[in-house]
């Protein structure tokens, strides 16, 4: 049999080695809880860290890349100052225009080219190895600096932009953190521009030497490939003077205005005469035998105080501006004081054309010339043969409103050996030119088929336009008679006087005389005889007081049409700038490229084959008139004057170019690695 022990001494021993055991376990699990913790949170301050010094080497990159581009801007600064310091601008340099003055826009692209090649230079040469330097960082941890990689294979601008890809990594206690990004860097453009300082001279400008070639003598052009840049003014000896195109094949072209106190005459053949500007002539003329010709004018417009005429075969007109033929008399017995268009040609319409798109005045008729005198016609557009109009009564029309009838029996017919043309009413009154362009509608009307009449098939005008004309305009296929209002005069009076003005005042307006010649502009009494050719400057300078005949001949030239006592001046075929002022006749032979003025009293011959450039421009002629002291030679001077630089310098503004550096970099595609 047991016995039942009831001593509790030693349990609650027992049980406070339990709790504590329990106690403690808890604590160790709560410890070791803690102490992971506290590795997880070491472990990711030094991921953190790691990452933040790896963009921090990216801040840094940034801040280098900022420093490169200042200095690379500063070395471009300092190409366009030695630049500057050492231009060029004598004679010949490329930054010195044909008329002499400098080409401000031609430096500012050159320095501009010159910065941004320096710039691009500077920043490919250095920037790879700066960023990759760790020298030039000085963020770090623990002594281990960040590492930056240029990614880029190769390192080159397009499109004035660079495209940096570069890459960050920091490594510290075994954790590697990796940043790329890219960094576009922008060229800028230089903002200092040049500017000039220089002296001011001026001089009193004369419309002499305003134009490219002035002459009171006839201009013979025999043959080659003929330029003229400017204003030429012809006066012309007499009546069968002026401007005459005598070479075959001969291309003969104008920017410029063509001014004439007599004619502008083509007697050729095979030629191509292109006008950029207006003609101010007494007549225009394509004479007979000339074949195969086209003239075109595509700006400006034709002023004749009397005829233009076609008289060649297969020749061509185009006028694209207007055309005002604007004599003093559209009743005269003198045709020279009646304008017309006068068509002589027999292959009109199948050959030869004559097309005007502008706006159109003939103030005039022309005239049949009998061995009775001339006879008026009613025409303001007569073509060849249709004189037999007025030979003819009218039967059945020609009763008119208001105006005496044109039938038969009330006109009278007289004798102009060899023709009988109608000529008076009945009453002894003589018919007028709108009277006769009555006839000659009225003929056409009344005869149709059996009338014989050229209707003016390869004649065109624009319907559409003015057309303003005292007889009869016959063209296209029609007649259309007298078109003229009592106010049409004052518009043929405004072309009259822009007309007078071109011929009789060379076009300057400040002119008090009433007519003006070469000889009226120049004193010849002061000039001081010179001959001189530089070949080195480019510079052809005559100038004669005496009748004495100069040739300037070109490379390529033929002197066997020249006179035997003649001064030779023999020019390269390089551009020469000059100013030809002579007394007497003027031969261009050979090759010639000139740019200047050409004035004498005496005739202007041009010969031989090859091209001719003559050039005209304002600086250029009015810089050779002041550095040869020859401004008192000239007279009758316009009110306006001309400023001319001396003592040129070249600077460049002061007040810094303004370029923001943040604005040339841009930060793209950043992206964490790991």
């Amino acid at each position: 049999m047991f016995r039942h022990i009831t001593n509790n001494k030693g349990s609650t021993l027992v049980l406070l080695m339990i709790i504590m055991a329990i106690l403690s376990l808890l604590g160790v699990t709560i410890l070791t809880i803690s102490v992971t913790n506290f590795k997880f949170k070491m472990v990711n301050s030094k991921v953190k860290k790691n990452f933040y010094m790896t963009e921090a080497g990216l801040d840094e990159a940034y801040i280098i890349v900022k420093n490169l581009i200042i200095e690379a801007i500063e070395e471009g600064n300092k190409s366009v100052e030695d630049f500057i310091a050492n231009l060029d601008l004598e004679e010949g340099s490329i930054y010195i225009k044909e008329d002499g003055t400098i080409d401000l826009d031609a430096l500012n692209q050159a320095q501009n080219e010159l910065f941004k090649d320096t710039y691009k230079a500077y920043v490919l040469d250095n920037i790879k190895n700066r960023l990759e330097n760790s020298d030039n960082y000085t963020i770090e941890l623990d002594g281990i600096k960040p590492q930056i990689e240029v990614l880029n294979d190769f390192l080159s601008f397009s499109e004035d932009k660079l495209e940096l890809d570069i890459e960050s990594t920091f490594i510290n206690d075994g954790i590697e953190k990796k940043i790329k990004t890219s960094l576009i860097i922008s060229i800028p453009n230089y903002n200092e521009p040049i500017y000039i300082t220089s002296t001011v001279n001026e001089i009193p400008v004369n419309t002499v030497w305003e134009k490219v070639i002035s002459s009171d003598g006839n201009m013979l052009i025999k043959s080659g490939n003929v330029e003229i840049n400017g204003d030429i003014f012809v006066k012309g000896i007499d009546n069968s003077g002026g401007i005459t195109l005598e070479g075959t094949d001969l291309a003969f072209n104008v920017n410029g205005n063509i001014i004439t106190d007599y004619n502008f005459k083509v007697n050729s053949t095979n030629n191509n005469v292109e006008i950029n500007g207006n003609i101010f002539a007494k007549n225009f003329i394509i004479s007979e035998g000339t074949n195969n010709t086209v003239i075109n004018q595509d700006e400006g417009s034709f002023y004749l105080m009397d005829d233009l005429e076609l008289n060649g075969s297969n020749c061509v007109v185009n006028i694209k501006g207007n055309f005002y033929g604007i004599s003093d008399s559209s009743d005269a017995s003198d045709p020279d004081q009646s304008s017309s268009i006068v068509i002589n040609t027999d292959d009109i319409g199948t050959g030869s054309e004559l097309n005007i798109d502008g706006d159109v005045i003939i103030h005039g008729s022309s005239f049949i010339n009998t061995y009775g005198g001339k006879y008026q016609t009613g025409e303001s557009i007569s073509i060849k043969g249709n004189y037999i109009a007025y030979t003819y009564p009218l039967q059945e029309l020609g009763d008119r409103d208001n105006k005496p009838s044109l039938k038969s029996d009330n006109v009278v017919f007289e004798y102009y050996d060899p023709l009988v043309l109608v000529d008076r009413y009945k009453n002894g009154e003589k018919l007028l030119v709108q009277d006769k362009s009555d006839y000659i509608k009225f003929y056409q009307d009344e005869y149709q088929q059996s009338s014989e009449l050229n209707l003016g098939a390869g004649i065109k005008l624009d319907e559409s336009k003015s057309l303003i004309h005292t007889g009869a305009l016959v063209y296209d296929g029609k007649i259309i008679p007298s078109n003229i209002k009592v106010e049409d005069q004052e518009i043929i009076n405004e072309k009259r006087a822009t007309y007078d003005l071109y011929v009789n005042k060379m076009g300057d307006e400040s002119i008090q005389l009433e007519k003006i010649t070469v000889d009226d502009q120049i004193d010849y009494t002061k000039i001081i005889d010179k001959i001189d050719y530089n070949s080195e400057k480019k510079e052809l300078i005559i100038l004669d007081k005496d009748n004495e005949d100069f040739a300037i001949i070109g490379p390529n030239s033929d002197e066997s049409d020249l006179p035997k006592d003649i001064t030779k001046v023999l020019i390269n075929n390089d551009l020469v700038k000059g100013i030809i002022i002579t007394n007497g006749d003027l031969y261009l032979l050979g090759e010639i490229n000139f740019i200047g003025s050409i004035i004498t009293t005496g005739n202007i011959y041009i010969l031989n084959d090859g091209i001719k450039e003559i050039k005209h421009n304002t600086n250029i002629v009015s810089k050779l008139i002041y550095e040869n002291n020859i401004t008192n030679i000239f007279k009758n001077n316009s009110n306006n004057k001309i400023a001319l630089e001396s003592n040129i310098n070249v600077n460049k503004t002061e007040s810094g170019n303004g370029i923001q550096v943040e604005d040339l970099i841009e930060v793209s595609n950043w992206k964490l690695i790991r």
